[in-house]
């Protein structure tokens, strides 16, 4: 699971960069996806609409708090993700 996990990283002011250790791909919809583990009580709404704003203009998908359990599924449309 750690190979999958996105690193962000909080810089001051509330600045994202987000750092891709591995990415997922959905043939369907011929998008890359980014899996991301997010504490949801450490973040507002805002700052996860900003995280999925950022991933959105690089054309990426994001799956946020994945189960264990692989295969994973795109975000978008259902269909089962291939690494990368």
């Amino acid at each position: 699971m750690n190979k999958l996990i996105v690193c962000l990283i909080i810089q001051k002011y509330l600045r994202y960069k987000i750092e891709y250790k591995r990415m997922l791909y959905c043939k369907k919809c011929e998008k890359e996806v980014v899996v991301m583990g997010v504490p949801y009580s450490a973040m507002s709404e805002d700052e996860l609409n900003d995280i999925k704003t950022k991933t959105g203009q690089e054309n990426k998908l994001i799956l946020f708090n994945p189960p264990p359990i692989i295969p994973y599924h795109c975000p978008d449309c259902g269909a089962e993700l291939e690494e990368k």
